[in-house]
């Protein structure tokens, strides 16, 4: 089988793009994760407080 140069380019360029592309989820799939987490942890921080002040809601 014979692999030209202009193979071996198409395939080294379409495995940098296919890693740039993860690379993006990536960082969206964090970005989301993080907005989550923050979101989550205010939550979190909420229902402390009104344990505090009420003593009814009890969550671990």
């Amino acid at each position: 089988m014979q692999i030209n140069r202009l193979q071996i380019i198409n395939i080294i360029n379409n495995v940098q793009r296919r890693q740039q592309g993860h690379l993006m989820q990536y960082r969206i799939l964090s970005r989301i994760a993080e907005l989550y987490l923050s979101r989550f942890m205010l939550f979190v921080a909420q229902v402390n407080c009104i344990n505090r002040s009420t003593g009814w809601i009890n969550v671990i």
